[in-house]
Parts: C-alpha cells; structure tokens; sequence
C-alpha cells in the first residue's frame, strides 16, 4: 500500500482493510537521530535496523516505512533488501515533492 497519510495512520488503514495481518514495525530515526530502528506504532518494540536483518523480521512483522526513511535506503544497499519486504509505504510530502 502506498499513501500520502503519515506512517501511524497508513499503518492503521492497512490494518483496518486486512493488507497488515502481522504486528506492524515502522522504520524511523532513533531518538538521538544517530541512526535507524524499527518501532511498532505504540512503541511498545523497538528493534535496531541491519539491513541484513530485515527478511527475518519481515517473517514475524509486516513492515512500513515513510518517505524520510527512503531517502537513507537510497544511499545504501539497504533500498534493495528493504523494500521487497514492505507491506506499507508512506510517500513524502507534496510540498518536497515540488523542492
């Protein structure tokens, strides 16, 4: 699924149409913004980001990330293990789509 709406809410309309069946992880900064890690919508889990990780958590999670993530997945290897495995995608902003 690929929506406009923010991470949260894109999680929870998957969830609503049957598109998530599994606990939802979505791929945000950390809190110190030093790096990356996956945290289920109430924060409740947390689990660090290696990208050589992400098809054994994609078995036990269904996966979304957001638009500011994809930029970083674009700078690394990690766009092309990540995104097969990603069940909820949350576009960027229109106002940076037109920057």
């Amino acid at each position: 699924m690929i929506t406009g709406d923010q991470a949260l809410t894109a999680c929870h309309v998957a969830g609503q149409v049957n598109i998530v069946s599994k606990p939802a992880l979505i791929l945000c900064t950390t809190k110190n913004s030093e790096g990356y890690e996956w945290a289920s919508p109430d924060e409740s889990d947390i689990v660090e980001y290696r990208e050589n990780a992400v098809e054994a958590l994609s078995e036990a999670y269904d996966l979304c990330i957001g638009g500011d993530c994809i930029e970083m997945l674009q700078k690394t290897s990690g766009i092309l293990k990540v995104i097969p495995h990603v069940k909820v995608l949350q576009g960027c902003l229109l106002s940076k789509r037109n920057s």
